[in-house]
């Protein structure tokens, strides 16, 4: 068997814009939150982002955002609380629940996930 190139993969181009759109928004909030601090704030901390395995033409999906480390440590933060929110709702929402106490899947999903939901408090 001859090995051949396979070209226009829409699969493969689609994830791949997928990818990209999420970096660039990545990197645009965090940019955008950068620029709130007080200007007396010098970045010391340079953060780098850009797609894995990087070839010739991802170049320009990578980004390098520079921030204070004031900054830095509410970024870390906010990523905790954040960590510690999805943590739990998974623990409190777990998917596929049946019996008393749960909602139908054809309900609209909180949370943005499909599934069944508890209803009320735990």
């Amino acid at each position: 068997m001859t090995p051949y190139l396979v070209t226009g993969c829409p699969l493969c181009d689609a994830t791949k814009t997928a990818r990209n759109q999420a970096l660039a928004h990545l990197a645009e909030a965090i940019n955008l939150l950068s620029h709130l601090g007080p200007e007396t704030d010098l970045p010391t901390i340079r953060i780098n982002l850009g797609p894995t395995n990087v070839t010739g033409d991802d170049i320009r999906n990578c980004h390098s955002i520079d921030i204070p480390a004031k900054l830095a440590e509410s970024l870390s933060d906010a990523i905790d609380a954040m960590n510690s929110r999805i943590s739990s709702e998974a623990l409190i929402h777990p998917r596929n629940t049946s019996g008393p106490g749960t909602t139908s899947s054809t309900s609209p999903a909180p949370y943005g996930k499909p599934g069944l939901y508890l209803v009320g408090g735990v």
